[in-house]
C-alpha cells in the first residue's frame, strides 16, 4: 500500500483521508492485529469526516453561485 502507518508523512495523508478514518472507526468494534507506528484516535477520524463533508459543502455552495452569474 502506498499509504500506511509506518512513516510519518505517509502516516498525515493516510489519515487526512475519508476511508482511513471510516477504517479507524470500525477498528473498534472489529480490531485489527499489531499496532501501527503513528496510530490516530477516534476523535481525529470523526475530524477528518466533519472537515470533508465542511469543505464538499463549502465547494458546492460556491461553485454553484459562480455558476449562476
Amino acid at each position: 500500500m502506498i499509504l500506511s502507518d509506518q512513516r510519518h508523512l505517509t502516516a498525515v495523508l493516510r489519515h487526512a483521508q475519508p476511508v482511513s478514518g471510516w477504517e479507524r472507526l470500525s477498528e473498534v468494534a472489529f480490531p485489527k492485529g499489531a499496532p501501527a507506528l503513528f496510530p490516530w484516535s477516534e476523535t481525529g477520524a470523526w475530524t477528518v469526516h466533519v472537515l470533508w463533508a465542511l469543505v464538499a459543502g463549502a465547494v458546492t455552495v460556491l461553485a454553484v453561485h459562480r455558476r449562476d452569474q
